[in-house]
């Protein structure tokens, strides 16, 4: 199996998934150093509360989408009943959302400023429905350039008029931190309208089977990401109940490191996902177990030094990033660093576990998941404070990515020295480079 060959899928993949890196970047330097600690706390609630849906709408819709579409002659129904089901959840969450009552709030111990803002959550959600759907179309269809400059208008765009808005003194608070959003994910959504279609001659075309069989895949994607997401986002909520909004904001900050991972795990999932369909419904077993085996080792590698970085130096990298402030989130970062080992494994397991079917072995890792976190989020948490926190966070990843790994060899044998030998690729991988550069016919990687 020649990576190399793949090289330009690789590029604009990687440039796609920086994007939100870019973002980040720009964002610790134009918000966080900018807003007073109440407010950033306060977004990072709101946003949490945001990023919990879009994920859920990603299981419950849109994986199903790339999953269906990438194997299929005649696509069409399957996207009109992907897009019909992203809007129907959204809307289900927004109306949720807005009648819960405040008593239900104040149980949960959110602050009454960040309550406030929730009504933003409906409006983030009907700038980026449309963008969300037609990037899955292209993810399934391996169009990645044209996915990068979509991403890339509310990604860069958001960093960019905040820069204005910090220009021209206008921009002071979480609110104008969300209205600025809410135009960016519009804006994105139509340039997203104006891409030529992702499936060529398009029809819509609404069908109950289709529909059915998404909602079939799409019940235990749903249910896993629900859990996963409960995961990966409670843990802000736990650090907020616990020690208030200077906590959640110190933990938010500290946390952006994780970025890094997920950026990792998000090309990863952008090729292997569609890749391992097709090469599960062709019964290549050869080139998913190839692949996979790259893939974990080469990620593995790249990671290495960051996690040894974030280990060895957290102090250094929070004062780099935000001068004086969030010092006291070291810790988080040096207990995150272990990621760096985690990341490779768990994000080349799950998008295997997605692409080949095997959803229902993904929910019940899932499950493990809450079942591990939440009693240790609760435990840990008051006791040790935001790096208690970021433990339970850790450990339970690393635990659950051992089960996702144990399900990935049922389908290809991939071990711990199969990876560790593949390394080795790296070299020749690199002498492809060269001799294309070179214009020399490349060997194989």
């Amino acid at each position: 199996m020649k990576l190399a060959r793949h090289l330009s899928k690789g590029v604009w993949a990687f440039a796609l998934k920086s994007l939100p890196a870019v973002n980040g970047i720009a964002f610790i330097f134009l918000v966080v150093r900018t807003l007073p600690p109440e407010e950033y706390g306060s977004f990072v609630i709101v946003q949490t509360l945001y990023l919990f849906s879009i994920a859920l709408v990603n299981a419950f819709a849109l994986l199903p989408v790339v999953r269906f579409v990438a194997g299929r002659d005649r696509p069409d129904p399957y996207a009109t009943g992907g897009l019909l089901l992203t809007a129907l959840f959204l809307a289900g969450v927004s109306v949720l959302l807005l009648a819960l009552p405040e008593a239900f709030w104040k149980l949960l111990n959110i602050p009454a400023e960040a309550v406030a803002l929730f009504p933003y959550v409906p409006l983030l959600f009907a700038g980026s429905a449309y963008r969300l759907f037609v990037v899955a179309l292209l993810q399934a269809r391996y169009r990645l350039r044209e996915m990068f400059f979509i991403e890339a208008v509310a990604h860069l765009g958001t960093p960019l008029a905040i820069g204005v808005l910090l220009v021209g003194g206008v921009f002071s608070s979480a609110r104008d931190l969300l209205q600025v959003m809410v135009l960016m994910q519009a804006l994105s959504s139509l340039v997203a309208a104006l891409v030529p279609g992702p499936l060529g001659r398009f029809h819509w075309s609404l069908e109950r089977s289709p529909v059915i069989e998404l909602l079939q895949f799409g019940k235990y994607t749903f249910s896993g990401s629900a859990l996963y997401s409960v995961f990966s986002q409670l843990d802000v909520l736990f650090v907020s109940a616990f020690g208030g909004l200077l906590a959640a904001a110190t933990y938010g900050a500290a946390k952006v490191f994780v970025r890094i991972f997920d950026l990792l795990s998000q090309v990863i999932q952008v090729f292997a996902i569609p890749f391992s369909s097709q090469k599960w419904e062709a019964n290549d077993g050869g080139a998913l177990l190839t692949v996979a085996e790259k893939l974990i080792a080469f990620s593995g590698i790249l990671l290495l030094p960051v996690g040894v970085i974030m280990a060895a130096a957290p102090t250094d990298l929070l004062w780099m990033l935000y001068g004086q402030k969030y010092l006291d989130g070291a810790s988080v970062v040096r207990v995150l660093s272990v990621l760096a080992i985690v990341t490779p494994w768990n994000a080349v397991a799950a998008s295997y576990v997605i692409g080949v079917g095997r959803v229902r072995a993904g929910f019940w890792a899932s499950v493990l998941l809450v079942c591990l976190a939440l009693p240790l989020y609760w435990t840990l948490t008051p006791r040790f404070g935001p790096t208690g926190t970021a433990a339970a966070y850790a450990f339970s990843q690393a635990a659950v990515t051992v089960v996702l790994v144990f399900v990935l060899r049922r389908v290809v044998p991939v071990s711990v020295r199969s990876v560790l030998n593949r390394w080795r690729d790296i070299r020749q991988l690199l002498r492809d480079w060269t001799t294309r550069l070179l214009g020399t016919p490349p060997g194989q990687s």
